[in-house]
């Protein structure tokens, strides 16, 4: 994906899922969202939006409240 900024070591993985959120402001698994626009997409898949970059920013939020569910279980 151009413009992707994909660093390991900032992007969230739980249970092998990275999450990460596009400038909609929807959070996406890294993998699907990456396979969107490798297929050529310039949009968002939920607000069909053209997408200006596809800079991908970690969920922390997210990820933080999974681990706490997760503990929970």
């Amino acid at each position: 994906m151009t413009g992707t900024r994909r660093n390991d070591s900032t992007l969230l993985q739980t249970s092998g899922v990275i999450l990460c959120t596009t400038e909609d402001g929807y959070t996406y698994e890294g993998d699907v969202i990456r396979g969107w626009s490798d297929s050529s997409h310039t949009t968002s898949p939920v607000t069909n939006l053209k997408f200006l970059t596809y800079d991908l920013i970690p969920n922390y939020a997210l990820f933080y409240e999974i681990q706490e569910w997760q503990q929970r279980s």
